[in-house]
């Protein structure tokens, strides 16, 4: 039982993280466009460098984005299988509408 809930509890954690219009705004680029910098992503929304960085900390906390370093740079990217499934049905759900 105390599994499940965990398991219950880590499923609305990644809901969550993708219920902020910017974080969700984020994980499509990455998905669609693939890795990139904070400096890359700062067309989702409008967002500042600043905002764009605090909302990639907060998805690489829930694991749904991997961060890799080369230099003093960042590297984006949302490799989750499960997570590119989930956002590319959400987006096809208003195509039917």
């Amino acid at each position: 039982m105390k599994a499940e809930r965990e398991i219950i509890e880590q499923k609305a954690n990644i809901l969550k993280a993708l219920s902020s219009p910017a974080r969700l705004c984020i994980v499509k680029t990455l998905i669609e466009e693939g890795e990139k910098t904070v400096g890359d992503i700062t067309n989702c929304m409008g967002l500042s460098q600043s905002s764009i960085s605090q909302q990639l900390a907060k998805l690489k906390i829930t694991g749904l984005v991997d961060v890799r370093r080369e230099g003093n740079m960042a590297f984006y990217s949302c490799n989750r299988e499960d997570v590119k499934s989930f956002v590319e049905t959400l987006f096809e759900m208003d195509k039917n509408r």
